[in-house]
């Protein structure tokens, strides 16, 4: 019997690397076909850990087709590891957040039929779906506090290695106007992630009791706001001030630790590379171009990108000229504000991009995502989790949020996993105040009998 299997296996992997080079797929499928049965079997035994490798893929570098090789396979793997819940569990939890992007899919699949560029858009249809199945494992893995900590251990470790890859880069760099990427394709992304795990460090900073542990968490954010310097984003910088100004309201008792990270921050400015200065220097002006649109004096690059989606909406107000297609339309004459472009340029504004790409309908969608999320913290609020645990990760999430949510002004796309990831963490908080609301009660209950 044994052999019989042994024999089957070989065919099987034969078959599958003839049917590879026949197709013209490149032989690198084969390390991922085995990749995804590897990995489905640790997030089978291990779905922590499962769910870790996923959510790391998100800021690795090898692409195909758009896609890292491990999205490919971290796609794969939701897909088996939700079926082996709905098997062995006889449920698959499906949250209210998941239905804003499930609709969100449906219009961009509906925008294949007038789209202006087809590859852009079933790109983006692919990311979609992804999104949906990989937010699905997101909110059946974790269903408690406890288990929230390693996937923010290990987003906030990919912040990491992209800060020390990105440091390196501008030690070594020629170009005295050189911007870092870390791992990733382009600054924004580096700074995006950068300003999300230092978050995550300096949360973990304000509620740590250990003295040697709360220097360990100080150097983390160190090293993660070189990150965002070397990144030069302003967008990243401008939100990750956002939250941190929120994380001072929520958190007052802990002026003392804001007084040692604004210490910090003061006695790094004479070490800022100029390129930073200089790219600050008219961010008033700049600022107001770009959300003022009326006003042309000033007006910065972004703002040419918003002004040219708003054109696009009025033309296309309802459902939009197809999402992917921004670029084909911002060349046009009537639309372009003045700025060169091709015709894959992404808007780098969500906002502007739900208007001009999916119409007032999809901004509506995208208003409806958003304010489900705030309801979600809302409710978990509201169980008024007493665990100093549950208070960090929720308001953690919180402060993520939000900052990712003013980041996308600036640079990000609906499509992209963590922008989904992100939002979907308060369907998550929810659950988890939900399942620790009746564990409270049972405890209390008990030590009133005793």
């Amino acid at each position: 019997m044994g052999s019989r299997a042994s024999i089957v296996g070989v065919s099987l992997i034969a078959a599958g690397v003839f049917g590879m080079l026949y197709l013209g797929l490149p032989i690198l499928f084969l390390p991922v076909g085995l990749g995804v049965l590897l990995l489905a079997l640790i997030t089978i035994r291990s779905p922590i850990l499962g769910l870790s490798l996923v959510i790391a893929a998100q800021f690795l570098p090898l692409q195909m087709a758009g896609f890292t090789m491990l999205q490919i396979l971290g796609a794969f793997v939701t897909v088996l590891c939700l079926f082996w819940f709905a098997i062995h569990r006889q449920e698959v939890a499906f949250p209210s957040i998941i239905f804003p992007i499930v609709v969100m899919t449906l219009l961009a699949l509906y925008s294949l039929t007038f789209t202006k560029d087809a590859a852009l858009t079933q790109y983006a249809v692919r990311k979609l779906i992804f999104n949906i199945v990989f937010c699905l494992l997101l909110v059946n893995v974790i269903d408690s506090y406890r288990r929230l900590r390693t996937p923010l251990w290990v987003l906030m470790g990919m912040g990491v290695v992209n800060s020390a890859v990105a440091v390196l880069q501008f030690v070594v760099r020629s170009d005295s106007e050189f911007r870092a990427k870390g791992l990733l394709e382009n600054q924004n992304m580096l700074g995006g992630v950068a300003a999300m795990s230092c978050i995550i460090a300096f949360y973990h900073f304000l509620y740590e009791r250990h003295r040697w542990r709360q220097l360990g968490y100080l150097a983390l954010c160190t090293l993660l706001l070189a990150g965002v310097v070397t990144s030069v984003s302003r967008g990243a910088t401008i939100s990750f001030s956002f939250g941190l100004l929120y994380i001072l309201v929520r958190e007052k008792r802990y002026r003392k630790h804001f007084l040692v990270l604004g210490l910090l921050i003061l006695a790094s400015l004479p070490l800022l590379p100029n390129i930073f200065y200089q790219r600050f220097s008219r961010l008033g002006e700049e600022v107001e171009g770009t959300v003022f649109l009326g006003e042309r004096i000033g007006l910065s690059t972004r703002g040419y990108y918003n002004k040219a989606g708003i054109r696009i909406w009025k033309a296309h107000p309802v459902l939009g000229v197809g999402i992917g297609s921004y670029g084909y339309y911002f060349i046009q004459p009537e639309f372009n504000p003045g700025k060169k472009a091709s015709h894959r340029l992404p808007p780098h504004n969500i906002y502007i991009q739900a208007l001009a790409e999916m119409g007032l309908v999809g901004f509506l969608v995208l208003c409806w995502w958003i304010l489900q999320a705030a309801y979600n913290y809302w409710m978990a609020e509201r169980k008024g989790d007493d665990d100093p645990q549950g208070r960090l990760y929720l308001r953690l999430c919180e402060a993520i949020t939000l900052f990712i949510l003013a980041a996308s002004l600036f640079s990000g796309n609906l499509v992209r996993t963590p922008l989904a990831m992100v939002i979907a963490l308060s369907a998550v908080c929810r659950k988890c105040s939900e399942k620790a609301a009746p564990d409270q009660t049972a405890e209390a209950v008990e030590v009133r009998r005793a």
